[in-house]
């Protein structure tokens, strides 16, 4: 029972970092292609790029806050349900539901 814990801790641990590590990189992404000309790509006919690593673009710090409000307002949803009598697992079936729902939305 254990073993299940620690290999199951490890599991999300390691989807959450590789989705610290990956979300700004996709980001940028996403936004190179939907604006392929950025206003300050050639400097002076200089040839030279924008820093890749440069905030100017995407709101990266608005963006991470958001993703923190969202984890706050969850738990916070949460304990209300929990409070209400609701079982964790009728929690889960209805936020799996929601996301289902909402990856629908976006396909």
């Amino acid at each position: 029972n254990i073993l299940n814990c620690c290999i199951i801790g490890s599991l999300f641990e390691s989807a959450m970092y590789i989705f610290i590590f990956l979300w700004t990189p996709a980001l940028t992404s996403i936004e190179n292609e939907l604006n392929p000309n950025p206003v300050n790509a050639i400097v002076d006919g200089a040839g030279l790029e924008d820093d890749p690593h440069s905030d100017e673009n995407l709101p990266f710090g608005w963006i991470f806050s958001s993703f923190m409000v969202c984890c706050m307002l969850g738990t916070i949803a949460f304990s209300h349900l929990s409070n209400a009598g609701v079982t964790a697992s009728r929690c889960l079936v209805g936020v799996l539901a929601l996301s289902s729902l909402s990856f629908l939305a976006m396909a």
